[in-house]
């Protein structure tokens, strides 16, 4: 089975803005793909996440600044 096939049959993941309770499977989907992890924690205000059957499945975060913003990180489960 190719990955086509496999992104066919699961179900699309929901995206929706992180959880303070999200942190640490954030933390951890940016541990996995050697992003770092300085400044997720005061930043979550601005964390997205995707979910799949409950679990954090990929995670994008933005730095605010006044009138900027810097893209912190985005990370995908690397099972995806």
């Amino acid at each position: 089975m190719n990955i086509v096939n496999v992104m066919q049959t699961l179900p699309a993941p929901a995206i929706a803005p992180a959880a303070p309770d999200d942190v640490d499977a954030i933390e951890a989907l940016l541990s996995a793909s050697a992003l770092p992890l300085d400044g997720l924690r005061e930043h979550m205000g601005a964390a997205l996440v995707a979910r799949q059957d409950c679990a954090v499945v990929g995670s994008a975060a933005l730095e605010l600044y006044d009138n900027t913003a810097l893209l912190r990180s985005v990370a995908v489960a690397p099972a995806l």
